[in-house]
């Protein structure tokens, strides 16, 4: 009995630095759990948070793309139209130029060419060329002044001062109306009378 004499020593050696009473362990238990719980609710907070956070950046980030999104369409449907009005205007500038108009009056008529009349085909990029046909005659029709008169072709050679050339008498009066290099040439075909 005697190992049982010393295990009791040592127990009460033990129990005489570390004696709790009921009351202190029910009270670090109590601070334990009102720890434990505290530190539940932290957590808990933090992933209510966290969560949130998440879910306003993945809002945020959705309404960036979408905002990304509308302004690069944006910007393709003005380009679209800028290409399209450049097409236009290189098509009704090549039929406005056949048709004769005045080569300073082409700006102007741009502007003035009923664009009603004008058909895009969107599906293929292209300009309806009867369309465009139509609407230079058109402007032709209402801005007559814009288009060249065509006028027949003069050999300045063979010009007269009204008489027949035939006769190779040219008056005093005709011969000193003609510039210089002129006279020259008529004083060498022509008999000048006075």
């Amino acid at each position: 009995m005697s190992d049982n004499t010393n295990l009791d020593d040592n127990v009460d050696a033990v129990d005489e630095g570390n004696t709790l009473t009921l009351e202190q362990v029910i009270a670090e238990r109590d601070a334990a759990r009102n720890d434990a719980a505290k530190h539940k609710k932290l957590a808990k907070d933090a992933r209510v948070e966290r969560d949130s956070l998440k879910a306003k950046t993945k809002e945020e980030g959705d309404e960036n793309y979408k905002d990304l999104y509308q302004k690069a369409n944006d910007r393709l449907a003005e380009m679209q139209t800028k290409i399209k009005t450049k097409e236009i205007n290189s098509a009704v500038k090549d039929q406005l130029l056949k048709v004769g108009i005045l080569p300073d009056a082409v700006e102007a008529a741009i502007k003035l060419i009923d664009s009603k009349l004008i058909s895009y085909d969107d599906d293929t990029d292209s300009v309806d060329i009867f369309s465009i046909e139509t609407a230079a005659k058109d402007l032709k029709s209402r801005m007559k002044f814009m288009f060249e008169t065509k006028v027949a072709n003069l050999d300045i050679r063979k010009a007269s001062s009204g008489k027949d050339t035939d006769t190779k008498e040219m008056s005093r009066a005709e011969f000193n109306k003609l510039p210089l290099h002129s006279q020259r040439d008529a004083a060498l075909k022509y008999n000048i009378t006075d």
